[in-house]
Formats: C-alpha cells, structure tokens, sequence
C-alpha cells in the first residue's frame, strides 16, 4: 500500500531531505533586480552578468516580504493532492502553538475547503486554466479561499504516508487455522511526511518552509493485517503533523522578528536551522 500524495512535496518544499527543519526568507526583489540591473549598466561586454533578465523571471522577483503581526493566518491543509478540512488531532496541535505563541502573532484560521471550492465557482473562466498543472490548480484555489476568508499569509502543510507490510519468524503460523490468529506473523510500518509552505496571499511572498518526518510500527497477525497497515500509515502521517507543528513554531518566530527588524535596504541573506 503506498498512498503517499507528492504535490508539493517535489514541487515547493526544499528541506524534504531533512528529518526536522525549516527555512525562512526575508531577502528583497528591489535589491535582487537591482544587483543584476547593476551588472548589466556596467557590464563592458556582453556576458552572462550583463544580460537583461527575462521578463517572466523579473515579475518572479520582484515581490516583497509585506507581512506584519499580529496578522490573519490560514491554515490550509492537502492530502492526496486535494484541500481538505483539518483532522481533530492536528487541530489540537495547531491550537496549542497558536497559545504558545500568544496574540502578538495574531490568529490562525482553517481554510475551508467549502469556501475555496464557493470561489472557485465563482471565479471559473476567469482564473481557472486547464493549462495549469495539479500543483498549480491547488494553490491557486487555497490563494482564492485565502483571500475570501480575509488572512494576511497562508500555511499550506501536505501530508503523505505510506505502509509497509513484512513476515516474522512466525510466518509459518499462517499456514495453520489458529496460528493465522494468533501468532504475530507481519511486523507493519508505517512512513509520514509533513511539508509546509507559508506564503503571503496577497502578493505570493514565500516566507519559509518547514518539513517534519515520523516512523511507526507494530506486531499483528496476518488476518486483519492490511486494516492495521492503513491504520499505522495513518497514524505516521498524523504523528509527522505533530512533529511539524514545533518547526513552523519556530519559522514562526524568526519571521516576525525579521518583519519586526525589517527596514528599506539591501536584502538579507535567507536563514536555515535544522
């Protein structure tokens, strides 16, 4: 069984290697362009450095970090490539760093999937391109849920998992009618992922990422073991949720300090901490 759902796994998160992290961003498209802008008035002959960057990768660049606290944040949640609502554990998990975090960040909203799906109706044929891929279908309908239920920045965290199913020493017991109930014949494991993006809804500014790994496992019998391997693979997922929560926590914290320190000038370097 493999219901690991990679669409922004691949595609936009970038310490997917990483048992634990998170990256935060605070750098400058003005100053960004500016450099290259630089390069190119200066430049003595043509070159790599004195070329005119391309018009697409220039409206790319030139975004600024606009967030400040406290702010209106979503909380938009994908499983298998499709938005849905926010499963009662990882709520919880989620409330209780909104607590810690207190009311100088302001307040975490869940992106209703009811609403973003409402917009996206009432939008078809204006923002709706069959051209675009998954992964771009499924932020631009969390973008437009995001900006209809009024937040400043939106976390969008995606969940995999998957399930692995091998033989014990007490394999043999399967062949036998008692043995097949009773002995411990299949050890299950079970793999989550959590990825998390939060991005700016109003001008698309990406301020981090955050990922998060889990591992689970158990003993059981062959009969029934395939309900158990779903159920341990779902259990990995959640648990790699929770283990997200304390990363964005701390992605967090350095964003709001850089909003708090952020003045005009030249851009920042991005920050990494594992």
């Amino acid at each position: 069984m493999n219901r690991v759902a990679g669409v922004l796994t691949l595609a936009l998160i970038t310490p997917l290697f990483a048992a634990c992290g998170y990256v935060a961003q605070d750098t400058s498209g003005r100053a960004y362009l500016a450099k290259y802008d630089l390069a190119s008035a200066s430049a003595v002959r043509p070159g790599p450095a004195g070329r005119t960057l391309r018009p697409d990768i220039r409206r790319a660049a030139n975004v600024e970090p606009i967030l400040r606290f406290p702010a209106r944040i979503g909380l938009a949640r994908i499983e298998n490539g499709r938005l849905t609502g926010i499963p009662p554990k990882e709520a919880d998990a989620w409330l209780a760093m909104g607590k810690r975090l207190g009311r100088a960040y302001g307040t975490f909203v869940p992106i209703s999937p009811f609403i973003a799906a409402a917009v996206a109706m009432d939008t078809a044929g204006k923002t709706t391109r069959p051209d675009l891929s998954r992964v771009e279908q499924v932020l631009r309908r969390i973008r437009l849920g995001a900006a209809r239920q009024h937040v400043d920045a939106v976390l969008v965290y995606e969940v995999a998992y998957s399930g692995e199913n091998r033989i014990t020493p007490l394999s043999v017991a399967d062949l036998s009618i008692i043995g097949l109930f009773l002995a411990p014949s299949r050890w299950i494991r079970g793999k989550g992922l959590a990825t998390a993006l939060l991005m700016d809804v109003r001008n698309g500014y990406p301020y981090g990422t955050a990922s998060a790994t889990s591992r689970e496992g158990t003993l059981t019998t062959n009969a029934g073991s395939s309900s158990v391997e779903d159920r341990i693979a779902r259990l990995a997922g959640t648990q790699a949720v929770v283990n997200l929560v304390p990363q964005v926590e701390k992605l967090a914290r350095t964003v709001r300090a850089q909003a708090a320190l952020r003045r005009p000038g030249p851009a920042k370097p991005s920050q990494r901490v594992n």
